[in-house]
């Protein structure tokens, strides 16, 4: 159970959010170091089995050994991240996205300065004479 470290009014907090649990952690390692030790024989195995087909079954138990390490280190380092993976994933839509925070998407570069909200951001294609900004939008900016 966590505990609350409310120290003063209106609920403040020390300002630290544990976003994997001490047992979650401590299972999903578990379960990486058995995922690691079954996988590394068993797949070893059945590589020097293939491998000794067209191999010196010596090489080829060699291989087999550093496949099956290989193999076993990827898939147990992918079980015990799973947790972490897992709440970036839940986590990725509450997130701020870049592409979702221009109003037309990527498309800064080519849209007004009036319509993106920043008059300093992209060049003015309009003339500096009084007569070219007089006109209304639609005859300054092409698309407005």
């Amino acid at each position: 159970m966590p505990k609350s470290n409310r120290g003063g009014s209106f609920g403040r907090r020390s300002g630290t959010v544990t976003v994997i649990d001490e047992p979650v952690r401590r299972s999903s390692i578990r379960t990486a170091k058995i995922v690691f030790h079954v996988l590394w024989p068993v797949i070893g195995l059945l590589a020097a089995t293939v491998l000794a087909s067209r191999w010196h079954p010596i090489l080829a138990l060699f291989a087999g050994i550093g496949i099956g390490l290989v193999t076993a280190l990827i898939a147990a380092a992918l079980v015990a991240i799973w947790p972490v993976l897992r709440t970036l994933w839940w986590w990725a839509p509450e997130s701020p996205s870049p592409w979702l925070s221009w109003p037309d998407g990527w498309n800064w570069p080519t849209t007004p300065p009036c319509r993106t909200g920043s008059a300093l951001s992209s060049p003015s294609p309009a003339s500096p004479s009084r007569s070219g900004l007089s006109g209304s939008p639609s005859s300054r900016w092409p698309g407005a």
